[in-house]
C-alpha cells in the first residue's frame, strides 16, 4: 500500500498521568526536549506544526488532546508524530496497537524519543512495540491491583480506604 504524501511537519504528543498533574508543565517540558531531540538526528527539517496534551491517565484513548491528533492525523495536518514513549500513546495493548498501525496507515511517521530509530515496519520493531505497550497494560493493571489491596487492608483494619471526605476527620475509638 501506498503511503499518502502527506504535508510535511511534525505534530508533539505529551502526555502525564494524573498522578503526575502536580507538576505537568515540566514533565511536558521534558518530554518536548527529548522529542526535538529525537528529531534532530531524524529530520531537522521538519517544522513543528501542533502540539497536543493531556493530563490523563493512558489506560483510555478517551483523551481530548489525543482525539484531537488522532482528527488532525486523519485530516492530514502532519506528516511525523513525535511521542516520548510508547505508553504515553496508551496503556491498552489492543487500542494502541490499533491506532500506532491506523497512523501509519495514514502515512504518519511515528518516532519515540526514548527509542528514536525504532522502525515498526520491521519485524524486530513490532516485536519492540508489541512487548513495550504490553508492558505498559501491565503495570497499570499492576498498580490497580495495589490500589485495590491496600484499600481492602485499610477496611480490614478499620480505616477509611482512601481520602476522607470533606467535613471529617479520622479519630480513634477506643472499643
Amino acid at each position: 500500500m501506498q503511503k499518502p504524501d502527506l504535508s510535511r511537519g511534525l505534530a508533539h504528543y505529551l502526555r502525564v498521568s494524573t498522578d503526575n498533574k502536580q507538576h505537568p508543565d515540566e514533565s511536558f517540558e521534558y518530554q518536548r526536549q527529548r522529542i526535538e531531540s529525537a528529531f534532530s538526528h531524524v529530520d531537522a527539517d521538519l517544522p513543528v506544526v501542533n502540539e497536543y496534551k493531556d493530563i490523563l491517565s493512558g489506560k483510555s484513548n478517551r483523551r481530548p488532546g489525543f482525539q484531537k491528533m488522532l482528527r488532525d492525523a486523519r485530516g492530514e495536518k502532519f506528516s511525523h508524530l513525535g511521542v516520548y514513549s510508547v505508553d504515553r500513546i496508551g496503556r491498552n495493548t489492543q487500542e494502541t496497537l490499533n491506532i500506532v498501525e491506523e497512523l501509519t496507515d495514514l502515512g504518519i511517521e511515528i518516532v519515540v524519543a526514548d527509542t528514536p530509530h525504532l522502525d515498526f515496519d520491521t519485524p524486530n520493531g513490532n516485536l519492540f512495540l508489541r512487548i513495550r505497550v504490553a508492558i505498559a497494560q501491565y503495570e497499570v493493571e499492576l498498580m490497580s491491583q495495589r490500589v485495590a489491596d491496600t484499600k481492602r487492608m485499610s477496611l480490614l483494619r478499620g480505616d477509611w480506604p482512601s481520602q476522607l471526605p470533606d467535613g471529617y476527620r479520622r479519630e480513634r475509638v477506643d472499643t
